[in-house]
């Protein structure tokens, strides 16, 4: 059986889901009419991040579920595989560890 080793690195700074967990209002949702135009500048962004430390939690949970049960199809109810499978077929298991990375202030998943 092969393993695979996959690090999912989310850029939470420039995320608007993150963005909007936090309370910042976006101007349009239509990424076709200028969505990431009506983004605040880097530094804002980094002060949005820093005062809603919880928005940061949020969205890395809410994100990795999402690759977890769409992308690699692993039900994380029933702690196994869905009948459809993921990308990579069915999976017997998994293994996710997270690590603090300090000079860019986010959280890598292995």
């Amino acid at each position: 059986m092969p393993a695979l080793f996959v690090t999912i690195n989310l850029n939470d700074t420039s995320s608007p889901l993150l963005l909007q967990l936090a309370g910042c209002k976006l101007g349009s949702r239509d990424i076709a009419t200028g969505f990431f135009d009506a983004m605040p500048p880097r530094s804002k962004r980094f002060q949005y991040l820093a005062n809603h430390p919880l928005a940061a939690v949020r969205f890395q949970y809410r994100t990795l579920r999402l690759i977890i049960d769409k992308l690699f199809g692993w039900d994380l109810q029933e702690n196994c595989s869905k009948p459809e499978g993921g990308i990579f077929g069915h999976l017997r298991c998994f293994y996710a560890t997270q690590k603090n990375s300090i000079g860019k202030a986010s959280i890598s998943t292995f």
